[in-house]
């Protein structure tokens, strides 16, 4: 799964996924931007949400890697880093694995 989003940030593609955790389980679209380990220890993805099923606006979340499910790649692909993503800054990883 690691790399079918690896790949899908190298193309910049948007992805679409089944998320269980958090308030509002259920499909999610996002432009992913980061994999990597986040600052609690947990693989994580880093990503701009575009729509789903979440009563949330687009914006930036944190998803847990155990918690996504059901990864495909979408035709639909997006321009670049949206606004606040800066590869060299890592305050939500301390490692990371692939990024934009």
């Amino acid at each position: 799964m690691e790399e079918t989003i690896c790949e899908a940030i190298r193309a910049r593609s948007v992805i679409q996924f089944h998320y269980s955790a958090g308030g509002s389980p259920g499909l999610r679209v996002v432009e992913p931007h980061q994999v990597g380990v986040n600052v609690r220890g947990n693989p994580a993805l880093s990503a701009w949400f575009l729509r789903g099923e979440s009563d949330s606006d687009e914006g930036w979340r944190e998803y847990l890697l155990e918690s996504v499910e059901r990864v495909t790649v979408l035709s639909e692909t997006f321009a670049g880093p949206r606004p606040g993503y800066s590869p060299h800054t890592r305050k939500l990883f301390r490692r990371v694995r692939c990024e934009l």
